[in-house]
């Protein structure tokens, strides 16, 4: 994956669930989870790497996720 990024999210619970869904099927999950202070990391067991907290959004952001073959990508599309 990468080391961390921080995105800003305008709709926390939506956010959480559309990046629980779209990173399941590569392999990464929710590690950190916390409503009062509107954060929640993902990645791989014991390492969130991509976390969302509420913020301003609108800036362009380009992300690239590490896949292990052309069918996880292909799930990941299918499920984001």
């Amino acid at each position: 994956m990468f080391d961390h990024v921080g995105l800003p999210v305008s709709d926390f619970a939506r956010s959480v669930s559309f990046y629980r869904a779209a990173l399941e099927p590569l392999g990464y999950g929710l590690e950190s989870h916390d409503d009062q202070a509107r954060s929640a990391g993902f990645g791989r067991p014991g390492a969130p790497q991509l976390w969302l907290g509420v913020g301003r959004t609108g800036a362009a952001l380009h992300l690239a996720f590490q896949a292990k073959d052309r069918a996880s990508v292909q799930r990941f599309h299918a499920a984001a």
